[in-house]
């Protein structure tokens, strides 16, 4: 019996390993795809590379690194990539701290409706941090940001007692 359950135990292991294997593989055929796609100029690519090296996926940690990618797509108008670039200059990873230079890129984002840079926007006006404060302008953002979805907005509000109606699965 005690045989037995080492020899379903260690099948088990296998098994599992090799799916995480697998999925490693899986992860490094895109990293690797994913890497020709932003060095032949494709913005969304170039902001996923930004996040591998932000994060330390499948590559070593380098938040300048992750900066150089965030910035060529936020340069071709990648909301994502104004986001992530706002937030390395708004909490200095990879890149001096400039609040006014963070607000500037969620500003970008938030302008294409993207619900994080409306966010993040949305809270610096209300704070008053990289740009001027701004309750109404504030609220406007961070309620559409809300309406989207964003937990993030969603909780701000909630935070600052501002009721949120959220309709899922629209």
């Amino acid at each position: 019996m005690k045989q037995a359950l080492i020899v379903a135990v260690a099948v088990v292991a296998i098994f599992h390993g090799s799916r995480a294997t697998a999925a490693s593989d899986a992860y490094n055929q895109y990293l690797a795809n994913t890497e020709i796609k932003a060095e032949a100029g494709d913005a969304k690519a170039e902001t996923a590379l930004g996040t591998a090296y932000s994060l330390g996926n499948g590559v070593p940690k380098d938040d300048v690194e992750a900066v150089q990618w965030f910035r060529k797509a936020a340069e071709q108008g990648d909301a994502n990539g104004e986001t992530f670039l706002g937030a390395a200059y708004s909490n200095g990873k990879g890149i001096p701290i400039d609040k006014a230079e963070a607000a500037t890129w969620w500003r970008k984002a938030a302008e294409q409706g993207n619900p994080d840079g409306e966010d993040f926007l949305g809270q610096a006006y209300y704070v008053g941090i990289g740009v001027p404060r701004d309750n109404a302008l504030a609220m406007k953002l961070l309620r559409r940001a809300a309406e989207q979805g964003n937990s993030g907005a969603i909780s701000f509000l909630k935070i600052i007692g501002v009721p949120v109606k959220v309709q899922v699965g629209e």
